[in-house]
């Protein structure tokens, strides 16, 4: 026999849409009358999903509505494009509607077959062995049904809620009921329907009586407005009644679980009657059981976190509910509502309303103190909650103002708690809120520390005994190779692999290429004893590691052996800088106590390091204080305590160290699968702001490919980057003789004296490139169709008669032409970029301003593109042939027609020359300019502090009875509007004779 399930659909209220019997073969959900399982929903598009039922019982979902983003299909939260295979117990959600599948189990069948006598709309018919004769039926859902009937005992109308087949035969769901019900008949409030009883007939199914209320579910009246919306004018007296039905039920210890629209009717007479108080729960309970589904009573749409994770059930659950209910009558949706829920439920912050409302472009004008409310019950923390439902009354009654409120409390010594004015708390937060909103700006808009690297070479320099950079070690293979008087030494046969960590140079290390620190052998000596004598005793001192380090995977954990990666590792005991299984980084060290144990320590990062990232990590061992800290990326993130002048363990003293692996006793262990770079060993412990600066001074410059040479004009007149093939010098005069008119050291564009040079116009007065091989034919881009880019930061002082360019290279009648940068004359007054014999025009420029202006040029479309501050503004068709000789700064050589040479030589000031051998796309360039850009000017946060303090001084002499004298404040209030001078009426002391 083939497979058979049950398919219940439901609303995000509970309320039952459609429900099918399936079995073997593909079966069609969506509106269209020729779907099997046909749903009625403006989400749900005409043939929107297919359930496919496989012979062996495999279930799938394919979602049939391609990219659209109106008609989605989710499965457990996740959006399903084509086929999905799916399990029982699965949420499916297609549009606004959850679907679930439970398998047709015998007692399911039997109650299926037996359900259409029971649940068909009946013309008579009894119920409870005749006392109930059926009238209608009221409702039906996922809960089960509900009919009108006559109680023939009692001669009065009742409601019998008769429960579902699938959980009838359930023996463990009857007894549930039965206590639920004994509890709930003790319930007995005006705003409350009453329970009667349960009964379990024999040979019929067993249902629930309860009082009959004529009337509406508050969730059909919501769908019956204009916009689905309810005012909150309209829905201000239902709240109150709601909150002494929950008032009463809570004193009561008795806690609904289910509160949401569809439980809540309004009889006729417009009075509140609170349905399905631990009814639907227990039955819920039941139904997530009957499909192995984890167990929390509710309806997803309305339970908060707590109940959600299936805690003891509280107050607090109903009051979260509470602030669902209310956010979905006043909005049209419940805070979450599709997706994930449930982990939207737990982890993110609900839209505040009038955010929602203008998401859906619905107007709803609910007033702040109700917005307010909302938020306070849909808190995650139920703590943060109103406390009770007198609580949410107070609130409401008073707008939010001048009641005590209950829930917000100061602890105090003797369990005490005070009690505090809302609007004294308000204003209070909103001063605490615009302190801390302004702090935070401060922080986030604060620059990180920026340091020359060529001032704080120095001082990271202070106390280092090794250092490897790596960076000329890419490629050598096995043997030694010097650095720093001492032995880099891989595994025999291995070879270093470059690993490029932005514009610098690392090694990729995977066990034989590890690194064996040593000194330079002596003749006929081994490897193990070799020792680098700064390093010897190293342990004995104060004394800091450095590296970075580039995981590619986490270490395993099955393993002793492979579960560090050792970074710096002392072999023969754990000291140096590791990396676990658990993606943290440790720094440790070895100590001895008083009776001579050895003791190991180690300061230890939280995780949630990921491979495939390059770390900087530092490690300092601080004896006199006996402290180890570890720092990541320039940050201290662990620390921690041994004894302090303690000895070390230095019983392996003589031992070599290791980058990449360890070697305790010989065994090889602990093998880094990464790359590193940097390695450095202090004798001393470096303090947090060494290590910040050595973070700055190590950092790769972040826009270092395709760099060919950088000027940063700090004082140095050559290039900055030791590597670099070119460097700079002041051209001599054509005869020859050395140029009289060097360019100024100045200011550059932050305000940082000698960092910039100052160009004068004379024609002696620039700055020329050279390669440092001394070829004339090396040209720094090659001829032809070379991709490049040019960027300088400007200033210009004087804008003349004549072009004045400056950077750049070529000339326009030889060499290919002339590629570079320009300003244009004073007639023209712009930015000018210009490439063979056209020319690309910007903006209008000022002088004594500055500008960070680009240029690029691409090979592969023949565009170039003209940046100012960032932003294109011009581009031109054109294929290069550009070359040229040196790159000159402040000065180009021009050819004209009649041959006679002539030059544009710059006035002004020049900063950050940057040169790219490819093109650089906007993206790249803006983020330069907005990197190197001067920094806002902080004066708006000073002036917004200077303010609040202002604030909060005059609201504390306010509160002493303090006042502005009238002679003082009544000028200021004859020349303001009614509506501002009425309000400071009060600050004003009366005028005494």
């Amino acid at each position: 026999m083939s497979m058979q399930m049950q398919v219940q659909v439901v609303r995000q209220d509970g309320s039952l849409v459609a429900q099918a019997f399936v079995g073997e073969g593909e079966h069609l959900m969506g509106q269209s009358p020729d779907c099997p399982v046909q749903l009625d929903s403006q989400f749900i598009s005409p043939h929107h999903a297919r359930l496919v039922v496989g012979p062996d019982g495999g279930i799938q979902i394919e979602d049939l509505n391609g990219d659209s983003a109106s008609f989605v299909t989710y499965l457990d939260g996740q959006t399903v494009r084509g086929r999905a295979g799916m399990q029982m117990g699965q949420v499916l959600q297609v549009g606004d509607l959850t679907v679930y599948l439970q398998p047709m189990t015998a007692t399911t069948a039997a109650a299926a077959q037996a359900a259409p006598a029971v649940e068909a709309e009946p013309i008579g018919g009894t119920m409870g062995g005749g006392r109930y004769e059926l009238i209608k039926q009221l409702g039906r859902g996922g809960m089960g049904v509900v009919y009108l009937a006559k109680d023939t005992q009692l001669d009065e109308e009742v409601a019998l809620k008769a429960l579902p087949p699938e959980v009838a035969g359930d023996e463990q769901v009857l007894s549930d009921m039965k206590r639920e019900v004994q509890k709930s008949r003790q319930v007995s409030h005006p705003n409350i329907i009453r329970i009667h009883g349960f009964e379990n007939p024999k040979g019929e199914s067993p249902f629930v009586t309860l009082e009959f209320v004529p009337g509406k579910e508050l969730g059909d009246m919501r769908m019956e407005q204009p916009s689905q919306l309810f005012a909150w004018e309209e829905i201000k007296d239902y709240m109150l009644q709601l909150c002494d039905a929950l008032e009463y039920a809570h004193k009561e210890k008795i806690v609904h679980r289910d509160l949401k629209p569809a439980n809540i009717m309004i009889n006729n007479e417009g009075r509140v009657k609170l349905a399905d108080f631990g009814i639907a729960a227990t039955i819920h309970d039941s139904l997530q059981r009957s499909s192995m589904k984890d167990v929390v009573s509710g309806t997803l749409l309305y339970m908060g976190p707590q109940q959600l994770d299936g805690q003891n059930p509280n107050a607090k659950d109903d009051i979260y509910a509470l602030g669902s209910t209310l956010y979905e009558l006043l909005t049209g949706r419940a805070p979450f509502y599709t997706g994930d829920i449930a982990d939207q439920v737990k982890n993110k912050p609900p839209q505040p309303i009038p955010q929602r409302l203008a998401e859906f472009g619905l107007q709803n004008e609910v007033p702040q103190y109700v917005c307010d409310l909302v938020m306070a019950c849909l808190a995650k923390n139920d703590e943060h909650r109103p406390e009770n439902a007198a609580a949410i009354k107070d609130w409401i009654l008073t707008e939010g103002g001048t009641a005590v409120s209950k829930f917000v409390r100061i602890p105090l010594w003797g369990g005490k708690a005070l009690e505090l004015d809302r609007r004294k708390v308000n204003i209070a937060a909103g001063v605490t809120a615009l302190l801390a909103t302004s702090l935070s700006a401060y922080a986030f808009l604060k620059p990180e520390p920026f340091y020359e690297k060529s001032e704080i070479q120095q001082e990271v320099s202070e106390g280092l005994v090794l250092h490897l950079n790596l960076d000329k070690t890419i490629g050598r293979s096995a043997g030694t190779i010097n650095a720093n008087g001492i032995n880099i030494k891989p595994s025999e046969g291995a070879e270093y692999v470059a690993e490029a960590r932005n514009s610098a140079i690392g090694a990729s290390l995977s066990g034989t290429n590890h690194i064996i620190i040593e000194r330079k052998p002596d003749a006929g000596r081994q490897t193990y004893g070799n020792y680098f004598a700064p390093l010897r005793d190293l342990q004995n001192k104060d004394y800091t590691l450095s590296i970075w380090y580039k995981p590619f995977s986490t270490p395993k954990d099955d393993k002793e052996k492979e579960r560090q990666h050792g970074l710096i590792v002392k072999p023969g005991f754990h000291i140096g800088l590791t990396y676990s299984n658990q993606q943290k980084f440790a720094m440790s060290h070895q100590w001895k106590n008083e009776d001579g144990e050895s003791i190991l320590s180690a300061a230890i990062s939280s995780g949630g390091y990921k491979p495939n990232k390059w770390y900087h990590v530092v490690g300092t061992v601080n004896r006199e204080e006996g402290l180890i800290v570890l720092y990541i990326n320039g940050k201290e993130v662990a620390t921690e305590k041994f004894d302090a002048n303690s000895p070390p363990n230095d019983k392996f003293g003589w031992n070599s160290w290791f980058v990449g692996a360890a070697n305790p006793k010989g065994e090889y262990l602990w093998f880094a699968d990464g790359a590193v770079d940097e390695v450095r060993i202090y004798n001393q412990a470096l303090d947090a702001e060494t290590v910040q600066k050595l973070h700055f001074y190590e950092l790769p410059d972040p826009y270092g490919d395709g760099l060919k040479i950088f000027y940063p004009f700090d004082g140095d007149i050559k290039n900055s980057i030791a590597n670099m093939d070119y460097h700079g010098f002041f051209k001599t005069m054509p005869d020859g003789r050395t140029p009289t008119n060097q360019p100024t050291i100045t200011k550059d564009r932050l305000g940082k004296p000698n960092s910039a040079y100052r160009f004068d116009g004379a024609k002696t007065n620039y700055f020329n490139t050279r390669y440092n091989h001394g070829r004339r034919d090396a040209f720094m881009i090659p001829q032809q169709k070379t991709p490049r880019t040019l960027c300088a930061w400007f200033k210009p002082e004087k804008l003349g008669t004549n072009t004045q360019c400056i950077i750049g290279w070529g000339n326009y009648q030889s060499q290919g032409g002339f590629f570079g940068l320009q300003v244009a004359t004073n007639r023209i007054n712009g930015c000018l970029g210009n490439t063979e014999n056209s020319n690309l025009w910007g903006d209008k420029l000022s002088e004594d301003e500055w500008y960070h202006v680009a240029m690029s040029y691409s090979d592969k479309d023949n565009i170039t593109r003209l940046y100012l501050n960032g932003e294109e503004i011009s581009t031109i068709t054109n294929v290069l042939g550009t070359g040229g000789p040196n790159l000159e700064v402040g000065h180009v050589r021009l050819l004209h027609t009649h041959g006679a040479p002539s030059a544009n030589p710059f006035t002004g000031v020049i900063d950050e020359v940057r040169v790219y051998d490819k093109a650089l796309d906007g993206a790249v360039i803006k983020t330069i300019y907005e990197a190197s850009k001067p920094p806002s000017s902080p004066w708006f946060l000073y002036s917004l502090g200077f303010l609040l303090v202002l604030f909060g001084a005059g609201f504390f002499l306010y509160r002493k009875g303090y006042r502005v004298p009238a002679k003082l404040l009544d000028p200021v209030l004859r020349i303001l509007p009614r509506k501002l001078a009425d309000p400071l009426m009060s600050l004003r002391a009366e005028a005494t004779s």
